[in-house]
């Protein structure tokens, strides 16, 4: 991430996690389609000055996917999102 883009308002700044890659053979059915989550979980990387939660550096946010929107910057695709958009944090530490 760029060091000067600070995100405005109550907006987030949020990093695609990989995603691991399941290794098998799988016989599906004709007609099958993979069904799109409406949640994904995205690791958190800054907020603006007025979002009212505390995030943390190593915070997982799960957010509506469909509420992120993602713009290129210094050749580097940014995603960011509202803060409103935020279902929960996932936070390892045992600080809340």
């Amino acid at each position: 991430m760029n060091p000067n883009m600070i995100p405005c308002g109550n907006r987030i700044i949020v990093k695609e996690r990989q995603q691991e890659q399941e290794e098998g053979t799988f016989l599906l059915p004709e007609g099958y389609s993979k069904k799109n989550d409406e949640h994904e979980i995205y690791d958190f990387i800054s907020a603006g000055k007025t979002c009212v939660n505390d995030f943390l550096p190593g915070d997982r946010l799960v957010i509506h996917q469909h509420l992120v929107e993602e713009f290129e910057f210094a050749g580097e695709k940014t995603l960011i999102v509202g803060e409103s958009a935020i279902v929960c944090v996932i936070r390892d530490s045992q600080e809340q």
